[in-house]
């Protein structure tokens, strides 16, 4: 055991040198300082008269296909609108040798730790910060993913319904979908004739946007970890639906579900504002949300595999709520938003 750790303070202590000559090379100094933060650096170097932070991130994006292309993708984007300027992280370069980029530093909470502030009391600002999250989002997914350059195309909705029903075949078992859980076909009921055949948008999306990756900071929600793709922009209002589900499945409290469900409804109610095309995206959610909570628990079981039997139960849960608020709606013909905001 303690050769195994000697050997990795050894490694990461040289890749600590590696990380900092990069680093003195790019700013041009030798004034640099340098600190591990998990799975990335955090650092200062003397710049002309002033000091700035940054940290540096390993690239290990799909979606880009080199940090290089990344850092040029990031400048296009912030360079459309101000409010994206403001409300996305700046990377100020990469360092090929090291397959990393370099990313000013935003100090301040993330929007995900404001949100379990919330939930134990000790907070009450996170709906301001949600709002501004779903005025960012529909800023970069007014963007044509085409004038910001080559980007992988979306999945067609039939791509998404084919993937929706071969995992809901394989989750059936963890989330205990039996009886008329046992197929997604309550989901169809609220799809128009000829969605399948519908073209999704190129619209620009970031494929991470969720609470850990918001920053709030003094001038506002900083989204960090940039990475692009396109496709249909209720993709993503769909995954930071769950994201804000996600947030409530570690802290039992008599009012998470209360306080989680009316994040949503805040989120949404903000974005469909601001939206021209508010009739497509609900309907589009009723593939897209469910797509993500199975979605979403495949990934969360590669990630944790020995808790699997118990991300069944959460993700399950949550899955056949859902279902069972189609099923009322169905009946009662009540606002059809609502059905995402359980």
């Amino acid at each position: 055991m303690r050769n195994q750790l000697f050997g990795a303070n050894t490694k990461t202590s040289e890749m600590a040198k590696r990380i900092k000559r990069a680093c003195e090379l790019f700013f041009c100094c030798n004034a640099v300082e340098l600190y591990p933060l998990g799975a990335i650096w955090r650092g200062s170097a003397q710049y002309a008269d002033k000091r700035l932070q940054f940290v540096v991130k390993p690239f290990q994006r799909k979606s880009v296909g080199s940090d290089a292309e990344l850092y040029q993708i990031n400048e296009r984007v912030r360079r459309t609108d101000p409010r994206i300027a403001q409300g996305f992280v700046e990377i100020m370069g990469c360092l090929p040798d090291e397959k990393a980029i370099v990313m000013e530093y935003v100090p301040g909470p993330t929007l995900q730790n404001m949100l379990y502030r919330q939930l134990w009391g000790c907070g009450s600002l996170s709906e301001r910060f949600i709002r501004e999250t779903a005025e960012l989002f529909t800023c970069l997914h007014a963007i044509e993913a085409d004038s910001i350059g080559a980007l992988p195309m979306p999945m067609e909705n039939l791509s998404y319904k084919d993937s929706l029903e071969s995992i809901w075949r394989e989750s059936a078992p963890a989330f205990g979908l039996t009886g008329r859980y046992r197929s997604p076909a309550a989901l169809y009921r609220f799809l128009k004739e000829g969605w399948e055949d519908r073209i999704q948008p190129h619209k620009l999306l970031h494929t991470d946007a969720q609470p850990k990756n918001i920053i709030v900071s003094s001038a506002g929600v900083k989204l960090i970890d940039p990475d692009y793709r396109s496709g249909n922009p209720t993709a993503s209002v769909a995954a930071f639906l769950l994201s804000l589900d996600r947030i409530s499945f570690l802290t039992p409290l008599p009012n998470q579900r209360e306080l989680v469900r009316d994040w949503k409804r805040i989120f949404l109610d903000a974005y469909l504002e601001a939206s021209d095309s508010k009739e497509t995206i609900i309907e589009d959610l009723f593939l897209f949300y469910p797509w993500s909570i199975l979605n979403g628990w495949k990934q969360h079981c590669i990630w944790r595999p020995h808790m699997r039997a118990l991300l069944g139960l959460v993700y399950g849960q949550l899955l056949r709520r859902f279902i069972d608020i189609l099923e009322t709606t169905w009946r009662r013909e009540t606002n059809r938003r609502d059905c995402f905001t359980i």
